[in-house]
């Protein structure tokens, strides 16, 4: 599985004239200005982080409903997933749309989205986990890493192999006795 967007990271720098072109392939059913008509679709205007019912009046699909009482807001990955497959997410959704495969793609649009009446709706710090130079995934306690407590004997003829000394015990703070 593919991990959502880092959030923090794509939203600051997302185009959003890109996330407004791609948004011309929601205009047949959606609107965004605000206080703007439903169309077949609910209006857009402030559905970033807003509730997943948004729209007064609007007759959502019984599964759209069902889907909002478990996740009631259009979170960052919530909106990514629905847009991604809108009728693989929320089974039964009235939404025809096939979706946007391309992340980027995507990414521009709930940015543009975020742009339409949902700016108040804070954009997270990036994730230091997934930022360039992080260190890769570590193992769980207990569990060995490669070559790593395990020693080697040089085969006879080949070049000694630089290896890792076990780390020094840690010292103990240094105490201080209480001064009279």
């Amino acid at each position: 599985m593919e991990l959502p967007p880092d959030w923090g990271t794509v939203l600051p720098v997302a185009d959003i004239a890109a996330g407004e072109r791609a948004f011309a392939r929601c205009m047949a059913c959606h609107t965004i200005n605000q206080g703007g008509a439903d169309g077949i679709g609910p209006n857009l205007w402030g559905a970033v982080g807003g509730p997943m019912l948004h729209s007064a009046g609007f007759d959502y699909s019984p599964a759209l409903r069902e889907h909002a009482a478990q996740n009631p807001t259009w979170t960052y990955d919530e909106l990514d997933q629905f847009i991604t497959a809108p009728s693989r997410h929320v089974r039964g959704t009235k939404m025809s749309f096939a979706g946007i495969r391309n992340t980027e793609e995507r990414v521009a649009l709930i940015a543009y989205l975020r742009s339409q009446g949902s700016s108040g709706y804070a954009i997270p710090a990036p994730d230091p986990s997934r930022q360039p130079g992080a260190e890769e995934e570590t193992p769980a306690e207990g569990e060995a890493v490669e070559g790593e407590g395990v020693e080697q004997t040089p085969e006879e003829g080949a070049p000694p192999s630089r290896t890792r000394k076990p780390p020094a015990p840690a010292q103990p703070a240094a105490t201080s006795s209480p001064q009279n």
